[in-house]
Formats: C-alpha cells, sequence, structure tokens
C-alpha cells in the first residue's frame, strides 16, 4: 500500500504536529533528509514517476501543463509515453485499487486499469466533499481507503490532497495548512489501526509528490526571458498570463 500526501512540507514532520506518522516513521524506516523530486516539482510529474519508475525524459510529462506545438494543455489530457503500474497489473491479472483526491491522475496514471478506482471514470458524485481546487477532501479519501482495505487486494494506491491545497492558499506555515497536517495524520493513524491486524503481509509506504516551502520574496521569476536567454524559443502560450500565472504561484508556496 502507498500513500501520497500531495505538496507535504518536510520542515512540517514533527513529533508534536503529526504523531502517527511520526510513530510509523520510527516503526519502519524513513529518510530523514527527504526525498528527491523530479522537475518540475508538480503532482503530475512526481505521481507518473511513482508508477513507471521512469522520470518524465521517459513518460513525456515535465510539468502539471505541458506545451503541445503552440498550445499548454493541462497534463491529464496526455497519457504517458511507458506503461504504468496498474496498466503492468492488469496484464498479470492483479488485484489493484486507486483511491485519489485528485480525478485528474486517474487518466495519467492509467488507474482505470485497476480493478476498482475512485472516483470512478475520474467524475466525483455530487455528494463528495470538494475542496478550493475540485480535489476531494481528505476525510473523503480516507474513508474510501478504509473501504479498500482486503486481503485479497495485490495493491493500493492513495493520494491525499488537503495538505497541497492549503500550503498553495496560504502557505505551508499557515495555520490552515497546519489544520490539513493535522487532518491527514489523523486519516492515515486510522489506517494504520486497519492494518495492524494484517501488519506482517502488509507493506505500507508514505511519501510526498513535492514538498512545499515559504515563499522569501514577492519578486516573479519570468521564465520565458529566461528562456530566451539561452538561446531558446519560448512557445506562443509561454507569454502574457502565463508569466502573471508565474508570479501569482510564488507568492503563495514553490515546491
Amino acid at each position: 500500500m502507498t500513500l501520497v500526501i500531495s505538496g507535504f512540507p518536510l520542515h512540517r514532520f514533527e513529533r508534536e504536529l503529526t504523531p502517527r506518522l511520526w510513530e510509523l516513521a520510527h516503526r519502519g524506516a524513513w529518510r530523514p533528509d527527504g526525498g528527491q523530486a523530479v522537475l518540475a516539482a508538480s503532482t503530475c510529474p512526481n505521481m507518473l514517476t511513482l508508477v513507471t519508475a521512469t522520470g518524465p525524459a521517459r513518460h513525456g510529462i515535465y510539468a502539471d501543463s505541458v506545451i503541445v506545438g503552440e498550445e499548454s494543455l493541462p497534463a491529464w489530457t496526455q497519457t504517458s509515453t511507458v506503461p504504468t503500474l496498474f496498466d503492468i497489473g492488469w496484464q498479470a491479472g492483479r488485484r489493484m485499487v486507486a483511491v485519489l483526491a485528485d480525478s485528474h491522475l486517474v487518466p495519467l496514471l492509467a488507474a482505470e486499469r485497476a480493478e476498482a478506482h475512485w472516483p470512478s471514470k475520474a467524475r466525483f458524485s455530487p455528494s463528495t466533499r470538494l475542496d478550493e481546487r475540485g480535489c476531494a477532501q481528505d476525510a473523503e479519501v480516507g474513508m474510501r481507503l478504509l473501504h479498500a482495505i482486503g486481503d485479497d487486494v495485490d495493491f493500493v494506491l492513495g493520494q491525499f490532497s488537503g495538505v497541497a491545497t492549503a500550503g498553495e492558499e496560504a502557505g505551508p506555515d499557515s495555520g490552515v495548512a497546519q489544520d490539513a497536517i493535522i487532518g491527514v495524520d489523523c486519516e492515515i493513524g486510522r489506517l494504520v489501526e486497519r492494518l495492524e491486524r494484517r501488519w506482517g503481509d502488509v507493506v505500507l509506504c508514505v511519501l510526498s509528490d513535492h514538498d512545499e516551502e515559504p515563499v522569501l520574496t514577492l519578486t516573479p521569476f519570468d521564465l520565458a526571458d529566461a528562456v530566451k536567454w539561452r538561446g531558446y524559443r519560448p512557445p506562443s502560450c509561454a507569454t502574457g498570463p502565463w508569466r502573471s500565472w508565474v508570479g501569482m504561484r510564488q507568492r503563495s508556496t514553490t515546491g
């Protein structure tokens, strides 16, 4: 079972703030200085790297938006150039489950190949509680993961998005982000309690797709000019509003 806490800030991993994750790490194995995200440090390329064991140069997704010709398109409108874990599991007849807070990840990761995936057909039901970015709230994800755990399941992938949403909206050191971190710690604690009875048969990995850090400057970085300075011609979609978007993102957090 692999659980991804999107956008979890490593510097907020503390015994007092995340007691259940802290205990889990010290009962097993962990890396105190964190792992290495692929660039760009965004959800789509890193989640795809997780399920393909390849970098963006192989799977073809470099950021949450990709340049196709002269257009900038959402990454989830594209497909991986290499098979994902769900493709391979389907071919091998493995029983796999995916529970994803970000519905756009369903087609990107080929999660529809799993025996069960949520949200079904990458669409949330009207009753699903969503956050400001349109992702399922962590409590919704936790509830469905509890139902997904079974003795006959070979692999479960779960993704929580509440910390990433709070960090991008208010910054990773904000009170909103702290509440989200405490909340996802509780959700994972409930999952661990459910798994305890078959702990000897389970491998549980908890990780983040990328870090989030406070931004210390309000000056936006013009990537289009940086590309030109290096002798490349940016596509027409990498000018105008795109520059403002880069600045807006930097005013909240950067991963």
